[in-house]
């Protein structure tokens, strides 16, 4: 609250509806022939006693000293990192890159004793085709000789980067992690795998490029596929902004699906109201989308569906009405479904473990090095 009343009574700010931690101000040209309405703004993101914060020079001179003025606080200047995330920011080449270098190789060092002698080793991918088909219930027996290791706190260490800057972990994160009360030595011997490839990996994170023509600049995109298993499917859900995602989401839906269609159309309707959110936050802080946000989808049963009203066969009849409703979101311009084809469909890295020349492929798509030749990977 002290956070709250700080920046919206004393630094004259506006709290974000859609995300409480983002606080905003925009000032405008009210002269209706102004080409450039815009002329000043600032976007704070708070993190519980810790502010970032970027915009033009007169709105950042005004808050610092608003804040220096009412708060107790210390001004770190421009920051190189945040919450062990390492920021580098290069304005000439309109360039942003996340990474988590040094995270990685405090990892590593913290569990070396589970490596041997020679060291971590490394790997291309976080989870292989191979390993995939290990993950499975463990037996008693083998839960109790593996009850020492400590699977809970490594699994906790390697899911942290995979929220934020090493995304294409999320389908190894979200498999490992339903074993995270019954675990055997595979189990531990897989975990720590992925363990191995954010290290191997750890020089490349997310980068973003804002050097794209006006038409894509700042223009949001989303991809969404799932596979269709018992007792429930699989989704990986993404959008994309500037190059690579800013929001991906890998994990088993809460219902269960009786066809492909039906995985594929609940995974279409869940990144459909992920995109709703994110377009509410871009037009509240300045960033308005002008049209539907392409959504790209790989089974055109579905994006019929959600297309025509008129397009249920007896078997899809008995799809849930939540799930319909992302004809609602189509029919109003937010969204709109087009067709991808399978080997195109870059959110396949979060339904299913993939061998490496195409993981690597799609993960250089999602993460934004799809232009470089050095993505500063050491597995490479």
């Amino acid at each position: 609250m002290f956070m709250q009343s700080l920046h919206i009574k004393k630094c004259g700010l506006v709290q974000s509806d859609i995300d409480p931690c983002i606080y905003y101000k925009i000032m405008e040209d009210n002269d209706p022939e102004s080409k450039n309405a815009v002329t000043g703004f600032l976007l704070v993101i708070t993190w519980v006693d810790d502010c970032r914060y970027f915009g033009t020079a007169e709105l950042v001179e005004e808050y610092e000293k608003a804040i220096t003025d009412n708060c107790k606080c210390t001004m770190e200047g421009v920051s190189k990192e945040f919450v062990s995330i390492q920021l580098d920011q290069d304005i000439n080449s309109h360039t942003f890159v996340l990474t988590q270098q040094d995270y990685w190789e405090k990892a590593v060092v913290r569990f070396q004793e589970y490596f041997g002698e020679k060291g971590p080793k490394i790997r291309l991918v976080p989870l292989s085709l191979a390993d995939e088909k290990l993950l499975v219930e463990p037996t008693a027996e083998e839960i109790k000789a593996a009850e020492h290791l400590p699977y809970p706190n490594l699994l906790g260490v390697v899911q942290y980067p995979s929220n934020y800057t090493k995304l294409e972990m999320k389908y190894a994160m979200s498999i490992l992690s339903r074993h995270r009360t019954k675990w055997g030595l595979n189990h531990f011997r897989i975990l720590l795998k992925s363990l191995e490839y954010g290290w191997s990996t750890r020089k490349m994170g997310l980068k973003y490029c804002g050097k794209a023509e006006d038409k894509d600049k700042n223009l949001l995109i989303a991809y969404a596929d799932s596979s269709f298993t018992l007792p429930r499917s699989q989704g990986c859900r993404m959008i994309m902004m500037n190059g690579a995602a800013i929001c991906f989401t890998s994990k088993r839906h809460t219902t269960t699906d009786d066809s492909t269609t039906a995985a594929e159309l609940t995974e279409l309707y869940l990144a459909a109201c992920e995109v709703e959110a994110m377009r509410n936050l871009n037009d509240e802080i300045g960033l308005k989308q002008d049209g539907p946000t392409v959504i790209y989808q790989d089974n055109q049963a579905a994006i019929q569906i959600a297309m025509n009203r008129g397009s249920l066969s007896r078997r899809t009849r008995a799809t849930e009405t939540r799930t319909l409703t992302v004809r609602n979101k189509v029919e109003d311009l937010k969204v709109v479904p087009i067709y991808v084809k399978t080997t195109e469909m870059i959110a396949d890295i979060g339904t299913k473990a993939l061998e490496p020349k195409l993981f690597i492929y799609m993960r250089n798509l999602v993460c934004g090095y799809t232009n470089d030749h050095n993505h500063g990977d050491d597995s490479e």
